[in-house]
């Protein structure tokens, strides 16, 4: 109950920064706000708990050390701090924006330490561009929720040439109506919601949804898998 109380105060929170603090580009709001908190982390239980949640649902859907992993939409390594020592050397690819997020994802969450024991690789674009030679795996949390559909569907087509035949690539996402998006740009603090049914279609035809639904996002975002056709 805590952590629902501290998610919710921390998304209040969250609006009132970004009803101040949109005209600022990436960087200044991550210097300004903190890595933690750009990304959603409004207190130690959210980031950690969260980050927790997303490795034990891959856990759950059968990710092994073996595996090459993608990690979409990277950020400070909510997710990667974890994953990251799980699989074998060279076995993590992250993908962002955001090259700010990044470093301070390896100083303070990761740690040089086990940067330089695993060797992760990343990549800097916002085109999904990544060295991976095929991933076996793929998740993305709280991206889709702040791209609009052109940006979406380039994420489709350029995953699908990343992904192996058996590929699974997991994402979030808010399920609902898409007359809410009333932005023109994709934003990392704006808000879209889509169908299940515009997904579907996004995807196409480069990958077959399935919906999974609630997984447990303390802010309600749904789960859906996809496989390359």
């Amino acid at each position: 109950m805590n952590f629902l109380i501290n998610y919710i105060k921390g998304k209040l929170d969250d609006r009132r920064r970004w009803s101040s603090d949109l005209d600022l580009t990436d960087s200044q709001r991550i210097e300004k706000w903190g890595h933690r908190n750009y990304t959603g982390g409004t207190s130690s239980e959210n980031w950690y708990g969260h980050g927790k949640r997303q490795f034990y649902f891959l856990l759950s859907n059968g990710l092994l050390p073996s595996m090459n992993f993608l990690d979409v939409a990277c950020g400070a390594l909510r997710l990667g701090q974890y994953v990251i020592p799980y699989l074998n050397r060279g076995n993590y690819y992250g993908i962002d924006i955001s090259q700010d997020l990044i470093d301070l994802g390896i100083k303070h969450e990761l740690t040089h330490e086990i940067y330089n024991l695993f060797n992760p690789v990343f990549d800097v674009n916002d085109e999904f561009y990544s060295q991976i030679s095929g991933f076996d795996m793929a998740m993305s949390n709280s991206l889709f929720t702040h791209l609009n559909e052109t940006d979406i569907k380039t994420c489709f087509h350029n995953l699908h040439k990343l992904a192996k035949p058996d590929s699974s690539f997991f994402f979030t996402f808010f399920e609902g109506c898409s007359s809410k998006n009333i932005h023109q740009d994709s934003h990392a603090n704006k808000r879209w919601e889509y169908s299940f049914a515009q997904m579907q279609s996004l995807a196409a035809p480069y990958f077959n949804l399935k919906y999974i639904g609630d997984w447990g996002h303390p802010g309600n975002q749904m789960m859906i898998r996809a496989n390359p056709l």
